[in-house]
């Protein structure tokens, strides 16, 4: 109990840095992906020759995949452990984003959506868990507040890559932009977030 107490009563260390840097990372780009849906899907429309009413499914695919990601991550969480969790979800979000962008028709991109909101279902609450476990109790709530911060960052930034990537009706190059690095991270992750 009194490492407890002192852990909870020290300050943020470069530890503590690091560790919300990678969390955070994960989180920038699953907000670029999850807006990049947004945003390419008025020209997926157009380009496959689609009624409106496919927007309505695509959302509904990526909603239905989340609330199962968050169900199925937090049970997985419990038994597997936070960070083995909190990869697998953000490499099943990097990857089928990064599927969805060489689908060819619209059940093609609809599948791909529903599994990439499985691993963002699973990512969020578990990067807020993560935080939340390691962060001085004194400075969680800012740090949280910071997490929120984040994704709404990515929502923005995904924003201006959008305006010059669908210039060119390019929407598949938007979403490899935002599922290439959520891969990569997979590796600072391994290193420096660790178990809780």
């Amino acid at each position: 109990m009194y490492l407890l107490e002192r852990l909870d009563n020290s300050l943020p260390s470069r530890f503590h840095h690091v560790l919300f840097a990678n969390v955070a990372a994960a989180q920038f780009f699953d907000s670029f992906n999850f807006q990049a849906f947004t945003f390419a899907l008025p020209i997926i429309l157009v380009q496959w020759d689609l009624p409106i009413a496919a927007t309505g499914y695509v959302g509904t695919a990526v909603q239905f995949g989340f609330l199962s990601g968050t169900l199925l991550f937090g049970i997985l969480s419990d038994r597997i452990g936070r960070k083995p969790s909190f990869q697998i979800a953000i490499v099943l979000f990097g990857l089928f984003v990064g599927i969805s962008a060489l689908t060819s028709n619209i059940l093609e991109f609809t599948i791909a959506v529903f599994l990439a909101g499985i691993g963002l279902g699973g990512e969020i609450p578990l990067s807020y868990t993560i935080v939340g476990e390691f962060m001085p109790s004194k400075h969680r709530g800012r740090y949280q507040a910071f997490n929120s911060i984040v994704w709404q960052l990515g929502a923005v930034i995904c924003g201006l890559a959008a305006y010059v990537t669908l210039g060119s009706s390019n929407w598949r190059l938007l979403l490899l932009m935002g599922a290439v690095p959520s891969i990569i991270l997979l590796g600072p992750i391994r290193r420096y977030v660790p178990e809780s």
